[in-house]
């Protein structure tokens, strides 16, 4: 999963200084209809875990599993930030 990150189709989840990893995928909305895209993922800092989060955009279409990781990383950004999710 972390390389899905680092090297792969989730680089928009990367973080700067901790260790994320991850997964996108996309699911079939129908015949009609553009495709989901979403990315599940975690955070962790010196071997300890942080965060997981998983985001899902309906109808997303084509490049919506790296957008879904893009906010994925600013959910992730922002429990870090806060004092409690250190």
């Amino acid at each position: 999963m972390v390389s899905v990150v680092e090297n792969g189709s989730g680089r928009n989840a990367r973080i700067n200084g901790y260790t994320v990893g991850g997964k996108t995928g996309t699911a079939q909305a129908g015949e009609n209809d553009d495709d989901h895209g979403w990315f599940i993922g975690y955070v962790m800092k010196d071997g300890q875990p942080i965060s997981a989060v998983a985001v899902v955009l309906e109808n997303a279409g084509s490049g919506g599993s790296g957008e879904a990781a893009r906010i994925t990383a600013q959910i992730m950004r922002a429990v870090i930030a806060d004092a409690g999710g250190r």
